[in-house]
């Protein structure tokens, strides 16, 4: 009876040996998986930190590329901004200048021909009173 209480305490020591050295296993392999877990949050969270700094730097470039277009685009202006004032100014002397010899021609024409043109002006205004009353 003896003997059958030594195997069995051996056998319940070596199944106490066997779980203490599992649990050793378990808590080593749990701390390599924790460390593990570590450098895989601190590699994504260096990738993302680089890929930050890659956004806000393509960012910053095309804030540069806008502002040289805008500045070429302002100096491709000023050439053609000067033609349409030139245009504009050319446009009123040459409107300005006919007016001018059209009101010079009809003076001229009033002096020549006085009382004719005194009755076609009193004929036109009773043709648009006549007009303004029906």
């Amino acid at each position: 009876m003896n003997e059958v209480q030594d195997r069995l305490k051996n056998t319940i020591d070596t199944g106490a040996e066997n779980a203490k050295k599992a649990a050793n296993k378990a808590a080593e392999m749990g701390r390599h998986a924790k460390g593990g877990a570590s450098q895989v949050v601190d590699t994504l969270k260096g990738g993302a930190e680089a890929t930050m700094q890659g956004v806000a730097q393509v960012a910053g470039q095309a804030s540069d590329k806008m502002q040289e277009w805008t500045k070429e685009a302002l100096e491709a202006a000023g050439p053609a901004k000067e033609k349409v004032q030139q245009w504009a100014k050319d446009a009123y002397d040459v409107t300005s200048e006919t007016a001018m010899d059209w009101g010079k021609d009809v003076t001229a024409l009033l002096r020549k021909y006085p009382i004719p043109s005194l009755l076609v002006g009193f004929g036109i205004g009773l043709m648009v009173g006549r007009s303004l009353r029906a």
